[in-house]
């Protein structure tokens, strides 16, 4: 890798396969079904950044995230200490998750 490295191409299937184990971890936990595309997003990116076993510790999170309590969903993430780690995304992934719209 450090010679030749990978292609813009390499790195997408890779990134791709990333993500489609991380949707299958948060399927075998039930997480994803019964919630809207872009809400799912929020937790597979949340996933793809934490490891699945990381955000199973965020029991709080996950509890409002099963009850569609999105609201406090959105509120509980941001008082995470991931929340300050990564910064501006966790106020878009929140938003994002309150919403249920998009955020670029």
């Amino acid at each position: 890798l450090e010679s030749v490295g990978i292609s813009e191409k390499e790195a997408e299937y890779l990134l791709k396969n990333d993500i489609d184990e991380a949707i299958k971890r948060l399927n075998a936990h039930d997480l994803l079904e019964g919630h809207d595309e872009v809400r799912q997003a929020v937790l597979i990116n949340m996933a793809f950044n934490l490891g699945v076993n990381g955000l199973l510790k965020f029991r709080q999170s996950l509890k409002h995230w099963r009850n569609k309590d999105y609201e406090s969903f959105s509120d509980e993430i941001l008082r995470l200490r991931w929340a300050r780690q990564v910064g501006s995304r966790a106020t878009e992934l929140s938003e994002q998750a309150r919403t249920g719209e998009w955020q670029f």
